[in-house]
Protein backbone atom coordinates (compact mmCIF):
# COMPACT_ATOMS: atom_id res chain seq x y z
CA UNK A 1 0.00 0.00 0.00
CA UNK A 2 2.69 2.60 0.75
CA UNK A 3 4.38 1.62 -2.35
CA UNK A 4 0.84 2.81 -4.00
CA UNK A 5 0.68 5.69 -2.17
CA UNK A 6 4.61 6.83 -3.17
CA UNK A 7 3.70 6.36 -6.79
CA UNK A 8 2.92 10.25 -7.46
CA UNK A 9 5.01 11.76 -4.90
CA UNK A 10 8.71 12.93 -5.87
CA UNK A 11 10.72 14.04 -2.76
CA UNK A 12 9.80 11.58 0.32
CA UNK A 13 10.79 12.13 3.75
CA UNK A 14 11.91 8.80 5.44
CA UNK A 15 11.83 10.41 9.56
CA UNK A 16 12.95 7.60 12.56
CA UNK A 17 10.80 9.39 14.77
CA UNK A 18 12.85 8.84 17.72
CA UNK A 19 15.99 7.86 18.28
CA UNK A 20 18.59 4.76 17.60
CA UNK A 21 17.68 2.42 15.11
CA UNK A 22 13.98 3.64 14.48
CA UNK A 23 14.67 4.32 11.11
CA UNK A 24 15.58 0.59 10.02
CA UNK A 25 11.28 0.28 9.92
CA UNK A 26 11.77 1.99 7.04
CA UNK A 27 13.74 -0.44 5.01
CA UNK A 28 11.36 -3.27 4.18
CA UNK A 29 9.83 0.00 2.11
CA UNK A 30 12.54 1.53 1.12
CA UNK A 31 13.59 -1.79 -0.68
CA UNK A 32 11.55 -1.34 -3.85
CA UNK A 33 13.55 1.53 -5.18
CA UNK A 34 17.08 0.33 -4.67
CA UNK A 35 18.93 -2.02 -6.71
CA UNK A 36 20.68 -4.23 -4.52
CA UNK A 37 22.28 -6.71 -6.15
CA UNK A 38 24.05 -8.07 -3.67
CA UNK A 39 21.11 -9.30 -2.25
CA UNK A 40 17.99 -9.36 -5.10
CA UNK A 41 18.52 -7.53 -8.43
CA UNK A 42 15.99 -5.73 -9.99
CA UNK A 43 15.60 -5.74 -13.68
CA UNK A 44 12.89 -2.91 -13.92
CA UNK A 45 13.15 0.67 -14.05
CA UNK A 46 13.59 2.68 -10.78
CA UNK A 47 10.96 5.29 -10.54
CA UNK A 48 12.77 8.64 -10.40
CA UNK A 49 12.21 9.61 -6.96
CA UNK A 50 14.27 11.49 -3.95
CA UNK A 51 14.23 10.00 -0.05
CA UNK A 52 15.54 11.78 2.80
CA UNK A 53 16.19 10.07 5.77
CA UNK A 54 16.09 11.75 9.55
CA UNK A 55 17.08 10.26 12.47
CA UNK A 56 17.93 11.52 16.04
CA UNK A 57 21.24 11.03 16.70
CA UNK A 58 22.64 9.49 19.95
CA UNK A 59 26.23 8.77 21.28
CA UNK A 60 25.88 6.46 18.26
CA UNK A 61 24.79 6.85 15.12
CA UNK A 62 23.76 3.45 13.17
CA UNK A 63 22.07 5.79 10.64
CA UNK A 64 25.29 6.45 9.04
CA UNK A 65 25.26 3.28 7.67
CA UNK A 66 22.82 5.07 4.83
CA UNK A 67 25.32 7.23 4.46
CA UNK A 68 27.99 4.37 3.21
CA UNK A 69 26.06 3.42 0.20
CA UNK A 70 26.79 0.36 0.17
CA UNK A 71 23.52 -0.47 -2.05
CA UNK A 72 23.07 1.49 -5.19
CA UNK A 73 20.09 3.52 -4.79
CA UNK A 74 18.31 6.37 -7.00
CA UNK A 75 18.50 9.41 -4.73
CA UNK A 76 18.94 9.47 -1.11
CA UNK A 77 20.25 11.68 1.51
CA UNK A 78 20.84 10.76 5.15
CA UNK A 79 20.77 13.64 7.73
CA UNK A 80 21.09 13.33 11.71
CA UNK A 81 18.73 15.53 13.69
CA UNK A 82 20.05 16.69 17.16
CA UNK A 83 18.60 15.57 20.41
CA UNK A 84 17.11 18.98 21.28
CA UNK A 85 13.99 20.44 21.79
CA UNK A 86 11.07 20.80 19.41
CA UNK A 87 11.25 24.70 18.37
CA UNK A 88 15.28 24.08 17.40
CA UNK A 89 13.74 21.06 15.21
CA UNK A 90 11.11 23.01 13.53
CA UNK A 91 13.35 25.22 11.86
CA UNK A 92 15.61 21.96 11.30
CA UNK A 93 12.47 20.06 9.53
CA UNK A 94 11.61 23.28 7.73
CA UNK A 95 14.53 23.77 6.30
CA UNK A 96 14.78 20.10 5.00
CA UNK A 97 11.41 20.37 3.58
CA UNK A 98 12.40 23.75 2.04
CA UNK A 99 15.73 22.37 0.55
CA UNK A 100 14.51 18.72 -0.75
CA UNK A 101 10.71 20.05 -1.91
CA UNK A 102 9.45 17.34 0.64
CA UNK A 103 6.01 16.75 -0.43
CA UNK A 104 5.33 13.23 1.86
CA UNK A 105 6.33 12.75 4.85
CA UNK A 106 6.68 9.06 6.30
CA UNK A 107 7.18 8.80 10.23
CA UNK A 108 9.09 5.23 11.03
CA UNK A 109 8.79 3.79 15.17
CA UNK A 110 9.91 0.73 15.95
CA UNK A 111 8.02 -0.16 19.18
CA UNK A 112 4.14 1.60 19.09
CA UNK A 113 5.14 4.66 21.80
CA UNK A 114 4.57 7.32 19.21
CA UNK A 115 0.92 6.46 19.16
CA UNK A 116 0.48 7.10 23.11
CA UNK A 117 -1.20 10.49 24.06
CA UNK A 118 1.34 11.41 26.49
CA UNK A 119 -1.41 11.14 29.64
CA UNK A 120 -0.76 7.30 30.16
CA UNK A 121 1.19 6.03 33.47
CA UNK A 122 3.59 4.55 32.01
CA UNK A 123 4.90 6.15 28.73
CA UNK A 124 8.05 4.78 27.89
CA UNK A 125 10.88 6.70 25.63
CA UNK A 126 8.62 8.80 24.40
CA UNK A 127 10.74 12.33 24.35
CA UNK A 128 12.43 12.01 21.54
CA UNK A 129 9.65 10.39 19.60
CA UNK A 130 7.23 13.39 20.60
CA UNK A 131 9.78 15.90 19.74
CA UNK A 132 10.09 14.67 16.24
CA UNK A 133 6.18 14.39 15.98
CA UNK A 134 5.77 18.18 17.54
CA UNK A 135 7.89 19.64 15.00
CA UNK A 136 6.19 17.84 11.87
CA UNK A 137 2.64 18.70 13.23
CA UNK A 138 3.83 22.51 13.30
CA UNK A 139 5.39 22.38 9.51
CA UNK A 140 2.24 20.80 8.79
CA UNK A 141 0.52 23.29 10.52
CA UNK A 142 2.30 25.98 8.35
CA UNK A 143 1.03 23.97 5.31
CA UNK A 144 5.00 23.07 4.52
CA UNK A 145 3.53 19.51 3.93
CA UNK A 146 -0.60 18.74 3.07
CA UNK A 147 -1.50 16.87 6.34
CA UNK A 148 -3.46 13.64 3.96
CA UNK A 149 0.29 13.15 2.74
CA UNK A 150 1.62 12.69 6.14
CA UNK A 151 1.55 8.77 7.29
CA UNK A 152 3.20 6.72 10.46
CA UNK A 153 4.63 3.02 9.67
CA UNK A 154 4.69 1.42 13.51
CA UNK A 155 6.14 -2.20 14.28
CA UNK A 156 7.43 -4.40 17.00
CA UNK A 157 4.18 -4.65 18.81
CA UNK A 158 4.85 -6.30 22.28
CA UNK A 159 8.75 -5.75 22.18
CA UNK A 160 9.23 -2.77 24.32
CA UNK A 161 9.46 -4.59 27.42
CA UNK A 162 12.31 -2.63 28.80
CA UNK A 163 9.88 0.51 28.61
CA UNK A 164 7.65 -0.96 30.52
CA UNK A 165 4.78 0.36 28.54
CA UNK A 166 1.26 -1.04 29.26
CA UNK A 167 0.11 -3.34 26.33
CA UNK A 168 -3.48 -2.25 26.99
CA UNK A 169 -2.39 1.17 26.52
CA UNK A 170 -1.17 0.29 22.95
CA UNK A 171 -4.35 -1.54 22.82
CA UNK A 172 -6.36 1.05 23.42
CA UNK A 173 -4.34 3.44 21.27
CA UNK A 174 -4.72 1.21 18.20
CA UNK A 175 -8.79 0.68 18.59
CA UNK A 176 -8.77 4.68 19.22
CA UNK A 177 -7.26 5.03 15.64
CA UNK A 178 -9.05 2.08 13.76
CA UNK A 179 -10.35 4.71 11.59
CA UNK A 180 -6.75 6.12 10.57
CA UNK A 181 -5.29 2.55 9.93
CA UNK A 182 -4.63 2.33 6.09
CA UNK A 183 -3.30 -0.72 6.15
CA UNK A 184 -1.45 -3.55 8.34
CA UNK A 185 0.64 -6.67 7.35
CA UNK A 186 3.08 -8.95 8.92
CA UNK A 187 6.76 -9.01 7.76
CA UNK A 188 7.65 -12.03 5.72
CA UNK A 189 11.21 -13.65 6.59
CA UNK A 190 11.41 -14.71 3.05
CA UNK A 191 11.03 -11.91 1.09
CA UNK A 192 13.96 -10.32 0.30
CA UNK A 193 12.08 -6.73 1.58
CA UNK A 194 12.52 -8.47 5.22
CA UNK A 195 16.38 -9.92 4.07
CA UNK A 196 17.20 -6.57 3.17
CA UNK A 197 16.59 -5.37 6.45
CA UNK A 198 17.52 -7.82 8.26
CA UNK A 199 21.48 -7.72 6.38
CA UNK A 200 21.17 -3.60 6.54
CA UNK A 201 20.08 -3.86 10.67
CA UNK A 202 22.84 -6.54 11.24
CA UNK A 203 25.56 -4.30 9.41
CA UNK A 204 24.63 -1.45 11.30
CA UNK A 205 23.99 -3.20 15.06
CA UNK A 206 27.76 -4.52 13.94
CA UNK A 207 29.28 -0.80 13.28
CA UNK A 208 28.10 0.54 16.33
CA UNK A 209 28.41 -2.65 18.85
CA UNK A 210 25.24 -2.40 19.63
CA UNK A 211 21.87 -4.00 19.42
CA UNK A 212 18.41 -3.15 19.27
CA UNK A 213 15.52 -5.09 21.26
CA UNK A 214 13.10 -4.29 19.38
CA UNK A 215 14.65 -4.62 16.19
CA UNK A 216 15.92 -8.09 17.44
CA UNK A 217 12.79 -9.00 18.78
CA UNK A 218 10.55 -8.15 15.38
CA UNK A 219 13.07 -10.00 13.77
CA UNK A 220 13.10 -13.38 15.65
CA UNK A 221 9.04 -12.81 15.62
CA UNK A 222 9.30 -12.88 11.69
CA UNK A 223 11.45 -15.67 11.68
CA UNK A 224 8.90 -18.10 13.87
CA UNK A 225 9.92 -17.35 17.17
CA UNK A 226 6.49 -18.12 19.42
CA UNK A 227 6.02 -17.63 23.01
CA UNK A 228 7.24 -16.78 26.23
CA UNK A 229 10.77 -16.28 26.90
CA UNK A 230 13.44 -14.94 29.54
CA UNK A 231 15.85 -12.19 28.51
CA UNK A 232 18.51 -10.09 29.81
CA UNK A 233 17.41 -6.35 30.28
CA UNK A 234 18.38 -5.24 27.05
CA UNK A 235 18.93 -1.11 29.01
CA UNK A 236 21.78 -2.77 30.59
CA UNK A 237 20.10 -3.58 33.90
CA UNK A 238 20.55 -6.61 36.01
CA UNK A 239 17.14 -8.00 35.85
CA UNK A 240 15.38 -10.79 33.98
CA UNK A 241 12.18 -9.97 31.26
CA UNK A 242 9.23 -12.39 30.36
CA UNK A 243 9.13 -11.32 26.35
CA UNK A 244 5.61 -12.51 24.73
CA UNK A 245 6.77 -13.68 20.95
CA UNK A 246 3.86 -13.37 18.68
CA UNK A 247 2.78 -12.85 15.17
CA UNK A 248 1.74 -8.82 15.83
CA UNK A 249 5.36 -8.33 17.09
CA UNK A 250 6.02 -8.94 13.31
CA UNK A 251 3.46 -6.87 12.28
CA UNK A 252 3.45 -3.42 10.55
CA UNK A 253 0.76 -0.64 11.20
CA UNK A 254 0.30 2.26 8.94
CA UNK A 255 -1.53 5.00 10.41
CA UNK A 256 -2.77 8.32 8.56
CA UNK A 257 -0.44 10.85 9.94
CA UNK A 258 -2.01 14.11 10.28
CA UNK A 259 -4.77 11.77 12.77
CA UNK A 260 -2.23 10.59 15.11
CA UNK A 261 -0.40 14.07 15.26
CA UNK A 262 -3.93 15.69 15.81
CA UNK A 263 -4.87 13.44 18.10
CA UNK A 264 -2.40 13.84 20.80
CA UNK A 265 -2.72 17.24 22.10
CA UNK A 266 0.34 16.94 24.41
CA UNK A 267 2.70 17.42 21.41
CA UNK A 268 1.07 21.51 21.70
CA UNK A 269 2.80 21.53 25.25
CA UNK A 270 6.10 21.04 23.67
CA UNK A 271 6.02 23.32 20.44
CA UNK A 272 8.14 26.03 22.08
CA UNK A 273 10.71 24.25 24.14
CA UNK A 274 14.67 24.49 23.42
CA UNK A 275 15.83 21.70 25.00
CA UNK A 276 15.98 17.77 25.59
CA UNK A 277 15.09 18.66 29.41
CA UNK A 278 12.45 21.01 28.95
CA UNK A 279 10.19 18.21 27.14
CA UNK A 280 11.41 15.76 29.53
CA UNK A 281 10.67 17.64 32.16
CA UNK A 282 6.67 17.96 30.96
CA UNK A 283 6.68 14.43 29.69
CA UNK A 284 8.24 12.70 32.00
CA UNK A 285 8.74 14.08 35.63
CA UNK A 286 5.32 15.19 36.37
CA UNK A 287 4.69 11.26 36.87
CA UNK A 288 7.90 10.30 38.89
Amino acid sequence: MLQKILEDKKNILFCGIGGGFDIFVSLPFFYPYTLSSNICPYSFEVPKKHFVFTNVSHNYHPEELFKNNTYEVVDFTSISIPSAGVKPNIQIYKDIISKYNIDCIVMFDGGFDSILTGREIHRGTIVEDFVSMAAIKECIKDNLVLKENTYLICCGYGAEIEEKIYIKDIDKCISDLMPSIIDSGVLNQHSTEFKFYKTSYEAASELVKRKSHIHSRIIAAAEGKRGIFEEDNMFGKNEKLNVNYTDKMAEFILFKGWDVLERNKTLNELKNTMSFFECYNILILDII
